[in-house]
């Protein structure tokens, strides 16, 4: 239903969602995750779209910790990193996903698939850190006081090489 109702209205948040869920429950969850993420950049707080995130996440946890698990047991095994590398990838887990493909490369220097998935991982970590580093500042806007919240964003500033910017949050702490 979805689907078609998507074919004939693709910029339809409903017909995306709905289309989302269904891949989910299929076990397609790289193409859900793909629908999921394309609300978010549309209506990045879309609480359905990031509940979906979430479900995902949770879906392929058990995968996940089987993998994990045998990686521990073979850690130079590139097959299980490889899949690691791509699961945590769908999953939007990013920053576990380049700790894997950086070990693969590391082992295959000249491997251009993997070289491709650092480049992607790249960009959404720094759509991430960009998001998260907005949310940070508007958070700190609201309540100035909050020191909890003035050290993330100075954190994220910090992750963002944005130095003195962030050496002016803590200033401003140890003001207080």
């Amino acid at each position: 239903i979805y689907k078609s109702d998507l074919s004939e209205n693709p910029d339809s948040k409903r017909s995306r969602l709905g289309y989302a869920e269904a891949l989910r429950r299929q076990g397609q969850y790289d193409v859900a995750l793909e629908m999921f993420q394309s609300v978010l950049t549309d209506f990045p707080e879309n609480a359905e779209a990031l509940q979906g995130v979430k479900l995902l996440n949770k879906d392929m946890s058990p995968l996940i910790q089987s993998l994990e698990k045998e990686l521990k047991k073979e850690p130079d095994n590139e097959s299980l990193r490889r899949r690691l590398a791509g699961i945590y990838y769908d999953a939007g887990r990013y920053f576990e996903a380049e700790e894997h493909a950086i070990v693969i490369l590391e082992n295959n220097p000249d491997d251009e698939m993997v070289k491709s998935l650092l480049v992607r991982i790249a960009a959404k970590k720094e759509m991430f850190l960009q998001a998260e580093l907005k949310k940070a500042e508007e958070v700190v806007q609201e309540d100035p006081l909050n020191e909890e919240s003035r050290i993330k964003y100075a954190r994220l500033l910090t992750a963002r090489g944005y130095t003195d910017r962030a050496i002016g949050q803590y200033r401003i702490i140890l003001k207080d």
